[in-house]
């Protein structure tokens, strides 16, 4: 006959052997990827939405696309003129020419730490589709050139500009629950190359007057293009993450 073994024998018997399989058994792998989206200010640089993925080994990419409202474009200006990077005529036209333009940046970085929320990235961002109307005293302080014929005070000239953009942040994000985020981080963003048109908002009155406000905007232009927009950045960021 057998004997059968007791209830209470049974439990102290599978006690230890669950034990053991709870700590040989693999724990549940962490999701290998994470998609997010925010909402964010880049100040002084922009203000608007960014979808960010973080890959296998913490690898990040983002895209972030918003405009770029005048208040930001005179605190970088302010920035600039201290700095002594250009001077308060460049300033005026630069305010003119990237009023409320888009801005578009994609980034590439790293999350080093799998249990913290630090993380750098660099990218590069592009600047355009903003513009609107200056007078011909700022150009003509700009190129230290007097107006050429056919030109009034009253006349206005149509700015607009285009930046190519080198950018770097260092920052941390915060769970503030399983799905949403806050983000804060520190840059820099540098103009490396730019674009900028400068034409008449009025019709010359002969063909000569036309060549000469031809010469006349392309050295507005080129001046334009000489100066170099930079700025540091403080990135503030409400997100909310899917996976």
């Amino acid at each position: 006959m057998h004997r059968r073994t007791s209830p209470r024998v049974a439990a102290r018997l599978g006690a230890p052997l669950v034990a053991l399989l709870l700590l040989v058994a693999p724990r549940p792998a962490r999701a290998a990827f994470h998609l997010g989206l925010e909402a964010v200010t880049d100040a002084p640089l922009d203000i608007g939405g960014k979808l960010w993925l973080e890959l296998p080994l913490r690898l990040r990419l983002n895209l972030g696309i918003g405009v770029l409202p005048g208040a930001y474009v005179d605190a970088a200006n302010t920035i600039g003129r201290a700095a002594g990077a250009y001077d308060d005529a460049t300033a005026q036209l630069l305010r003119v020419g990237l009023d409320n333009a888009l801005v578009a940046r994609l980034a590439i970085g790293w999350r080093p730490f799998s249990d913290y929320g630090f993380y750098f990235d660099i990218g590069y961002g592009y600047v355009a589709l903003g513009g609107g109307k200056s007078g011909p005293a700022a150009l003509a302080a700009l190129g230290s050139n007097p107006l050429p014929p056919g030109s009034t005070m009253d006349g206005s000239y149509q700015v607009s500009g285009k930046l190519h953009m080198l950018h770097a942040e260092i920052g941390y994000m915060w769970h503030l629950t399983r799905i949403l985020t806050l983000r804060l981080a520190g840059g820099f963003a540098y103009t490396f190359a730019s674009t900028q048109d400068v034409t008449p908002g009025f019709t010359p009155a002969t063909p000569d007057d036309a060549r000469a406000q031809a010469d006349y905007s392309a050295a507005a232009r080129d001046a334009l293009q000489r100066s170099r927009f930079w700025t540091p950045t403080v990135s503030l960021a409400f997100g909310f993450q899917p996976l």
